[in-house]
């Protein structure tokens, strides 16, 4: 049985990313009309600096969260582009970014983070019910074989950042995942395990010296 390697890499743009709305020509406006509902569509665009192999998954445990719960307004869904890039779509392997020089459209960011939001919402409210013995497809991976350390070890991983946060969501999901409110921020953060203790009541300890100064100017 060979090694199993679940280790993910996605590129980000080191200078950034920004908001561009394309403006097509005459002839493609009823064609993007279809496409979008607009002639034209803010997307979100790298700035065509050098590319930086990252590892989102390695220190961002519950990544699937925080994108889950973003305001889903340009400025957050661009600063979340800045850390992590785009979330893969209309891949193009040819690009060395594995996409066109379009990006990606905001509305395409919204609808996933909506997505997002309601399956972790439905499975913090009933975790039994949200699987109930029911098969869910996640996303497409890709399997490959390759030496690592001499050894034949078998690579699987998504296709995209965005399969990358669907895997890890349903990773939390099959592993029982225990995560929590924060009682100053309301953002959710994981207990136990390599997180934080089960008593724990903050995301951070930002978050814990806040609400306690907070407390005190009321008191």
């Amino acid at each position: 049985m060979p090694f199993l390697d679940l280790s993910f890499e996605w590129p980000v743009d080191d200078t950034g990313y920004s908001i561009v709305v394309h403006k097509p020509k005459p002839s493609k406006v009823r064609r993007a009309t279809l496409l979008t509902g607009e002639p034209s569509a803010p997307h979100i665009v790298r700035k065509g600096g050098p590319l930086r192999n990252t590892r989102p998954l390695e220190f961002h445990s519950t990544l699937f969260m925080d994108f889950a719960y973003l305001d889903d307004t340009d400025d957050s869904c661009l600063r979340f582009a800045n850390s992590f890039g785009y979330l893969g779509w209309f891949l193009d392997r040819k690009a060395a970014d594995r996409l066109g020089p379009q990006g990606e459209p905001l509305s395409f960011w919204r609808n996933q983070i909506a997505d997002m939001r309601q399956a972790v919402d439905a499975w913090q409210a009933s975790p039994d019910a949200f699987f109930s013995n029911r098969e869910l497809t996640i996303t497409r991976l890709d399997a490959s074989l390759v030496p690592i350390g001499g050894k034949p070890t078998l690579r699987i991983r998504p296709r995209s950042l965005m399969g990358a946060i669907r895997l890890q969501f349903a990773q939390a999901v099959a592993s029982g995942l225990d995560i929590r409110t924060c009682d100053h921020c309301g953002k959710l953060f994981e207990i136990g395990g390599a997180g934080r203790t089960r008593k724990a009541r903050f995301c951070s300890d930002r978050c814990r010296s806040d609400y306690h100064v907070a407390k005190r100017k009321v008191l």
